[in-house]
């Protein structure tokens, strides 16, 4: 038996795995952005990879073709997670010279850094460019300004896995499952 965090999915019908749904999560943010009435995206994706990252993709683009919406390869940019590989990213979709009201950025770190970089290219939050972000770090709350995000129930992922591992091991119990908690948006000034 084995509890599987969310980022690293392998193949097996013996492990559990407990996870938030990034997919949804995704979507959230695009129907959030198409909600405010934006038509045109950028987004700043996570390490190439990672199961969370094409998620979260995913379930954006989704949304977006759902309302007739495609999303250029030329607005989307890469970072590892950090901020100064937000705002790195932000840099390059901004030098692409492509226009965009509205950026979905997959955590909160590399958001911040795209918010630096985008007040340094003398755009407005959100009144130029809405965001929003994924994880809801303690620093959203405190960004300039306060960061829209998609928090993650990472306390609930916890509990939920301890408790499937000890339902695991008292029922002497070997099949796979997996749960997937809801991400929830968080809707602030961006």
């Amino acid at each position: 038996i084995v509890i599987v965090p969310g980022n690293y999915h392998i193949s097996s019908e013996q492990l559990a795995v407990v996870d938030v749904d990034n997919r949804m999560g995704g979507l959230n943010a695009a129907r959030h952005l198409l909600d405010a009435g934006h038509k045109r995206f950028a987004m700043i994706e996570g390490p190439a990879g990672w199961k969370s990252v094409n998620d979260r993709s995913a379930g954006f683009r989704l949304e977006l073709e759902a309302q007739g919406i495609s999303l250029s390869n030329q607005l989307v940019s890469n970072g590892d997670w950090s901020y100064s590989s937000g705002h790195q990213a932000m840099r390059q979709l901004l030098e692409r010279g492509e226009s965009f009201t509205a950026l979905f950025v997959h955590n909160d770190q590399m958001a911040i850094g795209a918010m630096r970089a985008l007040r340094e290219a003398g755009k407005r939050i959100p009144k130029d460019v809405a965001i929003v972000g994924y994880d809801d770090i303690p620093a959203s709350e405190y960004a300039d300004p306060p960061l829209t995000t998609v928090r993650q129930p990472m306390r609930e992922v916890g509990t939920v896995a301890a408790r499937l591992l000890i339902q695991k091991i008292e029922q002497n119990d070997q099949t796979g499952e997996q749960v997937l908690l809801q991400p929830e948006l968080v809707v602030r000034d961006t």
